[in-house]
């Protein structure tokens, strides 16, 4: 192995532990905008698998953290969604993954207007272009254990809630349960 690649080797890893968490971060608070943008309390946002930084404003609480790699790459929006119809759990379940696209297309821009400078800083912004991608597709493929909305992804959440869409009133199937990390399921009927 050569200097050159082992260098590149090092700025890679540097740039995943330093851009994943980014790039979690901007896909929670495309869900956090959503939820407020929806007229829904917000209660928390977490990005990251440990609480390293933990900020409380009111009743609202902030826990930014490490990814280490326990499960999936993680963090979470918590609201109050006693009042959450169809479309709002549409709306909140794309909110992360838009977010995402948005980051990419800022990046994206910013990487093609510095082609060609012999800097890290076009190759960050092409990698955090790249990451914003991958992780709104990640996030939009339907996929989770149907029997536990908890595993579900952006995707299966937004398949749901479309499918729910003709649906009125609010989309609970236990109306006493205050705050929901994701929507519950829809009723039918």
């Amino acid at each position: 192995m050569d200097q050159g690649s082992l260098g590149g080797g090092i700025a890679g890893g540097v740039l995943a532990v330093v851009f994943t968490p980014l790039l979690v971060l901007v896909h929670e608070l495309g869900h956090a905008l959503a939820v407020k943008a929806r007229g829904l309390p917000l209660k928390a946002l977490k990005a990251g698998d440990r609480s390293d930084l933990i900020v409380t404003i009111g009743a609202f609480r902030l826990e930014l953290g490490r990814l280490v790699g326990d499960g999936d790459v993680g963090g979470y929006v918590m609201y109050d969604a006693r009042r959450l119809t169809t479309r709002d759990a549409l709306v909140i379940a794309l909110g992360g993954p838009v977010a995402n696209l948005l980051g990419a297309l800022v990046t994206g821009v910013l990487t093609l207007r510095m082609a060609g400078e012999a800097a890290i800083l076009p190759i960050a912004l092409g990698l955090l272009t790249v990451g914003g991608v991958w992780m709104a597709l990640a996030n939009l493929r339907p996929a989770g254990v149907a029997a536990d909305p908890t595993t579900w992804t952006d995707g299966l959440w937004a398949r749901v809630a479309w499918r729910g869409r003709h649906h009125r009133g609010p989309m609970w199937r236990d109306p006493t349960e205050e705050t929901s990390v994701a929507p519950p399921l829809p009723r039918r009927g």
